[in-house]
């Protein structure tokens, strides 16, 4: 067996000892139906979910959301950070900020963003898209440090221009360090986006989970966490096979 298929065997060892914990210890009488319910109830609830043409609009509303705030964290991070790194007495200037910045509570700042834009899905877009982008920009960064003197000097015997060296020097050479930087933003675009429809939104799985759980029906609020969690680890595996594809092409 290699090296990777027993990381998944052992990944699948620990999801089969979660579900198996979360059947049993409800059963047990360990907590009540008002904190924990079984884990084939909470299946029950994601397949009833299934079933229903609102869960599919709340699903498609949040990973399009998802989507669109990783995107702009992507682009807009990369294209900042090299900025950042051509101008190094900003970086230092900026660099205790953007080192702290996940210290600040965010989402104080949805309610300005609501009186800005209103209350629909543009807040949630900027607070995930900010939440993100600093984790791709500080990776950008530090991978682009690690440009060496030696590829610069193969740029100039080629006469590249700037953004011949940005695509094939610089980018390229920094890509192992920006990749993890992406799938960082990929998960504080998730929790922004699932975290502001909590706050105050009318539709996306934070909506559909806040309400079932306001309203007591305890089946579909576990199946909306599990389907939350379902959704968290997908995208973090496309982005890492994305990453791992990009990173073979360089």
């Amino acid at each position: 067996m290699t090296y990777a298929h027993r990381v998944v065997a052992m990944r699948a060892l620990v999801v089969l000892a979660a579900a198996l914990a979360l059947e049993i210890i409800p059963r047990v009488g360990v907590g009540t139906r008002l904190e924990i319910i079984p884990f084939s109830e909470m299946l029950l609830g994601v397949v009833a979910l299934l079933k229903t043409a609102e869960f599919w609009h709340h699903l498609f509303t949040s990973v399009l959301s998802i989507g669109f705030a990783f995107l702009s964290a992507a682009v807009f991070g990369v294209a900042f950070g090299y900025l950042l790194w051509r101008m190094p007495r900003l970086y230092k200037i900026l660099s205790p900020y953007l080192v702290s910045y996940y210290a600040i509570p965010i989402f104080a700042f949805y309610p300005v963003l609501i009186v800005m834009f209103g209350a629909n899905r543009i807040p949630i877009f900027l607070l995930a898209t900010g939440w993100g982008i600093v984790a791709v920009v500080v990776s950008t960064v530090e991978g682009l440090a690690l440009v060496r003197d030696s590829w610069e000097k193969v740029a100039d015997v080629y006469h590249l221009n700037g953004w011949q060296r940005a695509f094939s020097v610089h980018l390229p050479a920094a890509w192992p360090q920006m990749a993890v930087g992406m799938r960082l933003a990929a998960t504080y675009c998730i929790l922004g986006v699932i975290s502001s429809e909590f706050i105050l939104s009318s539709d996306g799985l934070g909506y559909m989970v806040n309400h079932s759980y306001n309203s007591f029906e305890y089946r579909p609020m576990w199946g909306g966490i599990l389907v939350v969690l379902a959704v968290g680890i997908a995208l973090d595996l496309l982005v890492s096979a994305a990453t791992r594809r990009l990173g073979a092409l360089r």
